[in-house]
């Protein structure tokens, strides 16, 4: 096994455990379903509008900020199974980990300690780009990355309150997560 696709598996494979770890849980009765929003939206018609208005608002985003020159995209340089491995990670696996994380059990929890949803909400989203933080340098265009993880992070928070389903968040995250890859094939 070569260096890059050691590389693309030592990126993938915390979402694996990550994953595993959450379904332990749910086995293990530690956590619940159902305090993790993992059922099905209220309406999947609700499902689909938040997805669309999501898939809008990168749309926008991009294009305002590709030309303004503000768009930090790093072209896809590698072979096809490091690609392809990186791919299940950043589209699949990635989304599914973090969202029952984030909007699952942690939301969850802070919920569970009375705190407001707003905050609880907006103290997530800090979380968030904290985790994410680390794969940013010290650049303008980190700074505008890590308002749209921010941004990102309170859309996903509000759906799932609004859906009530971890489902809708996770569709939004592989679509953007889809989208920035795109753009690395693209830009």
């Amino acid at each position: 096994m070569n260096s890059e696709t050691q590389q693309a598996l030592f990126r993938t494979i915390p979402f694996f455990l990550l994953i595993m770890g959450v379904a332990l849980g749910v086995r293990l009765t530690k956590l619940k379903p159902t305090d993790l929003y993992i059922h099905r939206p209220t309406s999947f018609k609700l499902l689909l509008v938040w997805c669309f208005a999501f898939l809008v608002y990168i749309f926008i985003t991009e294009v305002v900020l590709y030309r303004l020159g503000l768009l930090g995209s790093n072209p896809w340089m590698d072979s096809f199974w490091p690609s392809l491995i990186k791919l299940v990670g950043m589209v699949v696996l990635a989304p599914i980990a973090e969202e029952l994380f984030f909007r699952g059990v942690l939301l969850s929890r802070l919920r569970h300690w009375q705190v407001n949803k707003h905050l609880a909400i907006l103290i997530q989203a800090s979380i968030f780009v904290l985790f994410h933080s680390a794969a940013f340098s010290m650049s303008w265009q980190a700074s505008i990355g890590k308002v749209q993880i921010f941004t990102d992070a309170v859309l996903f928070g509000y759906a799932l309150y609004v859906t009530q389903s971890i489902y809708t968040p996770m569709v939004m995250h592989a679509t953007g997560n889809a989208i920035a890859a795109l753009e690395q094939f693209i830009l």
